[in-house]
């Protein structure tokens, strides 16, 4: 009885370490992974505010973008209506 014991001590301080192991392996997945999202965020970021940044006809002449996009919505959506 004694023996088996030992051996059912043994077994539970294996899957203790396997479980504690495991959870570190999971925080440091969840570190790596928020890592990750946080410069895809900031890639996209940046790639929106240059592709904006091209597309302002004169230059950056946000005023002119601002002009001319209403309109070209307006007259797709008039069209849309006929």
């Amino acid at each position: 009885m004694e023996m088996q014991q030992t051996l059912h001590d043994a077994e539970i301080d294996r899957w203790k370490n396997v479980l504690s192991t495991s959870v570190e392996l999971l925080e440091q997945m969840k570190q790596t992974l928020l890592k990750l999202e946080s410069n895809i965020e900031k890639r996209s970021s940046q790639l929106f505010d240059s592709e904006n940044l091209s597309t302002i006809p004169g230059g950056g002449n946000a005023e002119g973008d601002l002009a001319t996009e209403p309109q070209h919505h307006h007259q797709g959506h008039y069209h849309s209506e006929q």
